[in-house]
């Protein structure tokens, strides 16, 4: 389960990066639409070009987005309490017999990868502080 988890984020980082790199080379003009969690970029059907959103573009999304974070399920257990609740035993497809439960919610995390000026890519976990990354030395 939780090796699905992370096959899920690899996925999920990695269509990022291949859709911020077939972007790159287009020259955009417009600022991309942001919504929570979402980047969001609005293209002229007749030109194919990247265009400013209008007001009402970005109202209506705005109302889709906090539509479909409304009718989202939880994804865990709030409290650890309710973690605990969900232990159980699951044989694998070896013959072993593990214990598992669901993460709470508190222990959970949103991984980022965010491009900087000089052009590279920088992951990291959502809420972390950026540290400075030390100059490289060679000689």
């Amino acid at each position: 389960m939780e090796n699905t988890g992370k096959i899920q984020a690899m996925g999920l980082l990695l269509m990022a990066v291949f859709a911020t790199a077939s972007m790159a080379g287009e020259g955009r003009t417009a600022a991309p639409a942001s919504t929570q969690n979402q980047q969001v970029t609005f293209r002229d059907p007749a030109t194919g070009r990247t265009r400013t959103p209008t007001e009402a573009e970005l109202a209506e999304l705005s109302r889709i987005a906090a539509q479909e974070a409304a009718t989202q399920p939880s994804i865990g257990p709030a409290t650890e309490a309710d973690a605990r609740a969900t232990l159980r035993k699951v044989r694998l497809s070896t013959g072993l017999e593990v214990t598992v439960m669901d993460v709470p919610q508190s222990l959970e995390t949103s991984v980022v990868a965010e491009r900087g000026a000089d052009g590279k890519y920088r992951v990291h976990h959502a809420g972390d502080e950026q540290r400075a990354v030390a100059p490289e030395v060679s000689q």
